[in-house]
């Protein structure tokens, strides 16, 4: 060690024996109970459609909306930390990854949910809505189909790409530590874009 490199975790510790991180196992008996629940709860909400789709079809969007915003709550905070070059959340890490990957499944759901039930949900997707209101008719042209279609479509896979290529990096860096800076470069360039992109394609897409 010269005198003008500080020591090294090890070098300061004497611990040289680095713990490989096992990946989480989830038992046959818990992927059971699992796909039960799962199925229990389709049962509940087609018996929901079946006799109260006035109630149901709310509760659906309320659902779908907060397993969406869970999702992207858990990006927005990674991003968020690797921004600010916060040190404190470095262990709690997995945490927001693992959260950050409901995206495509929530965006799978209200999409789904958006095709089959619009016209319960939304008194402005039946035909002619806007038809007794000229000062407010312009909007029909924004609240078109396929054009809420397409900009959830935009919006639903920009976010997933950053999601994606954040947990990559993130186990690339893990299993190449040698590469620590060009990894941790890589996190805060792809923190920026969602940032910068966060705003409008929630806006336009809410």
């Amino acid at each position: 060690m010269t005198l003008d490199t500080p020591p090294t975790l090890a070098e300061r510790t004497g611990v040289t024996t680095v713990l490989a991180v096992q990946p989480a196992v989830v038992s046959p008996r818990a992927r059971l109970v699992a796909g039960m629940l799962c199925g229990f709860s389709v049962g509940v909400i087609a018996h929901g459609l079946l006799l109260r789709p006035a109630d149901t079809w709310p509760s659906l969007l309320v659902a779908s909306f907060w397993l969406l915003s869970l999702g992207v709550s858990g990006l927005f905070f990674f991003c968020a930390q690797r921004l600010t070059s916060a040190r404190w959340s470095a262990g709690l890490r997995r945490a927001p990854e693992a959260v950050m990957l409901l995206l495509p499944w929530a965006a799978l759901i209200m999409l789904a949910l958006y095709a089959v039930g619009r016209h319960a949900l939304y008194p402005w997707a039946h035909t002619g809505a806007f038809a007794g209101d000229p000062a407010i008719a312009g909007r029909g042209r924004y609240l078109t189909a396929s054009g809420i279609l397409i900009r959830a479509l935009v919006t639903f896979a920009l976010w997933t790409l950053c999601a994606w290529r954040l947990r990559r990096i993130s186990l690339a860096q893990d299993g190449d530590p040698g590469r620590n800076l060009f990894h941790h470069a890589a996190m805060s360039r792809t923190a920026v874009a969602f940032v910068v992109l966060f705003a409008p394609t929630f806006t336009v897409t809410a």
